[in-house]
């Protein structure tokens, strides 16, 4: 009987990370407690480890309201995307290993006022994509 529960709530809980997995599917939460947070966890760091090119997308997805002001977020923003693509082999999905939207983020960010303070770390950030084996 004992087994039969314990079956019964790893497969709920099972079901419950598929479901919640399909309505985040850029991992926008994830992003947005990095962004807002004073503190990374090392699950956090992990968990974004894996992202890729999803990463800039939930970026973008969440910046899209309130744009690129402040330059103290945008040097999470880099952190972030550094991070996402930091252990390559740990993206699953093949369209997340391309940069493309990473790319594109980061020629926001130098354009925007904020981002010319940190031009120097985004153009370093820029020439990183091609080396970090993507």
């Amino acid at each position: 009987m004992t087994r039969d529960l314990n079956l019964l709530f790893l497969s709920v809980l099972l079901l419950f990370g598929l479901a919640r997995a399909q309505q985040d599917p850029y991992s926008e939460r994830l992003v947005q407690d990095v962004l807002t947070s004073h503190v990374i966890a090392s699950q956090m760091e992990k968990a974004i480890s894996g992202l890729g090119d999803r990463a800039a997308v939930a970026v973008i997805r969440s910046l899209a309201d309130g744009g690129m002001h402040d330059p103290a977020e945008l040097k999470k923003v880099l952190w972030l995307l550094r991070t996402a693509f930091s252990v390559p082999q740990k993206i699953a999905e093949p369209a997340d290993r391309a940069p493309k939207a990473s790319l594109f983020l980061l020629r926001c960010m130098s354009e925007s006022p904020a981002g010319s303070e940190l031009a120097d770390d985004i153009k370093e950030d820029e020439a990183y994509y091609p080396v970090c084996g993507v």
